[in-house]
């Protein structure tokens, strides 16, 4: 448009000279008159731009008296160009967030238009994944996407991020999500005062293992030890609260409980484990023979007769007082011409005296008292009986109580409860001879005389030795 003008100028003065001339054929022809340019203005839309927006610039030139003069070059420039760009033809680019100045020379003259460059607003907010699911103790990093009004991506922006409820999840500066207890919750990403939001689902953490703390123990018979688990996640988060099923591969050996007491049974090796949904950990427990603190010897004290004997017992028992079954024990007397012990601890008595009988297990000892007396000799009743009858032999049948008794000159009564019954069993006096010690001598029953009543008898009559 200035060279239009400049050339609507030029062709005035043509005019203007033409005239001149005609009035004036012998003068000579005036030049034009130089304008000069005093200022450069620039303008623009819009000088306050978001990034990535472009706005022309828009360059007048001036003489001192405020006419627009054309001109022919301009050299644009920016003061900043990370912040704003301008093109040969005035084309301002707002590249990033600041301040520049965009200059203008043409003719010696330099025109200025300062340029602030602002963020685009955030209109939106996208939370990726906008549901998660983590463990307990467990972490899962989030991202944020902030855009514009018209879609476009937002990079390098602040975000703010925050947990509805931090006791079942807490998130980091950089979007990190920890799993705290079980739960749901929601997490908000802010980007000045646009919000994204996802929804995460706590879950209680899986164990990975378990360990059982001391896992290699040594018991001695009757004693005790407590066993712990622990419970740990992938992460080797310790896992609490979970309940653990403890068990015994031999509990002849040891057994335990069900929190996790050991009790040591029988001398060997048993393998104990506790196990945490379907995670097992293991302790090898080895129990040893419980070591004899005390022994006993029951009965203490021991009356015998000569020819008598009585069982001992010897009991071993550990510190804390338990019995213990299956010990060697050595049996031996301090007077064996009194009193004898055999290895199964029967004690005999040998001959009137006392003598000390001691029991030894695993070098522990214990006594019995053995007094030893002689064997009593039986109260003897007299009875009277006649004259006639004099006894030679005695049986009884089997399964009676009763003694059948034979006297010499022939007869056999029955004796019961002591006393000899008046009247005769079986009376040979008519067959046995009654001369000197002649006569009946013996009698047996048969084997079934309960049932057929047979009795064997034998005599001495005058021909002989006679049986009936």
């Amino acid at each position: 448009m200035a060279a239009h003008t400049r050339a609507r100028r030029i062709a005035s003065w043509a005019v203007l000279t033409a005239l001149l001339a005609c009035s004036d054929s012998t003068g000579p022809s005036p030049e034009p008159p130089t304008v000069t340019i005093d200022r450069i203005e620039l303008s623009a839309p819009a000088t306050r731009l978001e990034v990535g927006a472009t706005v022309p610039v828009t360059l007048t030139a001036r003489s001192a008296a405020g006419q627009v003069v054309a001109v022919q070059e301009v050299a644009w420039s920016s003061s900043d160009t990370v912040v704003a760009t301008v093109t040969g033809a005035g084309l301002v680019s707002a590249r990033a967030v600041g301040a520049a100045t965009i200059r203008a020379v043409a003719a010696g003259r330099t025109g200025e238009l300062p340029i602030t460059v602002v963020p685009v607003p955030v209109a939106s907010v996208t939370v990726v994944p906008d549901t998660a699911t983590v463990e307990v103790g467990g972490r899962r990093t989030l991202a944020a996407v902030a855009r514009g009004a018209d879609g476009r991506e937002l990079a390098g922006r602040t975000l703010r991020w925050s947990s509805a409820d931090t006791l079942v999840a807490a998130v980091l500066p950089d979007g990190t999500v920890e799993g705290r207890a079980p739960g749901a919750v929601v997490v908000t990403a802010q980007v000045d005062s646009a919000r994204g939001t996802a929804r995460v689902t706590v879950i209680p953490a899986r164990v990975a293992s378990v360990a059982v703390t001391p896992d290699t123990v040594t018991l001695v018979e009757g004693s005790t030890r407590q066993l712990t688990a622990l419970a740990r996640s992938a992460s080797g988060a310790e896992l609490t609260g979970r309940p653990v099923r403890w068990s015994s591969g031999n509990e002849a050996v040891a057994a335990v409980g069900a929190d996790g007491t050991v009790e040591a049974r029988a001398a060997g090796t048993a393998t104990i484990t506790a196990q945490v949904d379907s995670v097992r950990g293991t302790a090898t427990v080895t129990v040893r023979p419980a070591p004899v603190a005390t022994l006993s010897v029951v009965p203490d004290t021991v009356r015998l007769t000569v020819g008598s004997t009585r069982q001992l017992v010897a009991v071993a028992r550990s510190a804390e007082g338990k019995v213990l079954t299956g010990r060697a024990v050595r049996w031996s007397s301090g007077n064996e011409r009194v009193a004898t012990v055999s290895p199964e601890g029967i004690v005999a008595g040998a001959d009137v005296g006392a003598a000390t009988v001691t029991a030894e297990v695993e070098g522990i000892r214990a006594t019995a008292a053995v007094t030893v007396a002689s064997i009593p000799l039986p109260t003897l009743g007299v009875e009277e009986i006649p004259v006639s009858f004099i006894p030679v032999h005695l049986a009884a049948p089997p399964g009676d109580s009763r003694l059948y008794v034979a006297g010499l000159h022939g007869t056999i009564h029955v004796v019961q409860g002591g006393r000899v019954q008046p009247e005769p069993f079986l009376d040979l006096t008519d067959r046995v001879s009654q001369e000197d010690l002649l006569g009946l001598y013996t009698i047996a029953f048969h084997p079934r005389f309960a049932e057929n009543g047979y009795v064997y008898v034998d005599y001495t009559d005058r021909s002989g030795v006679q049986r009936i």
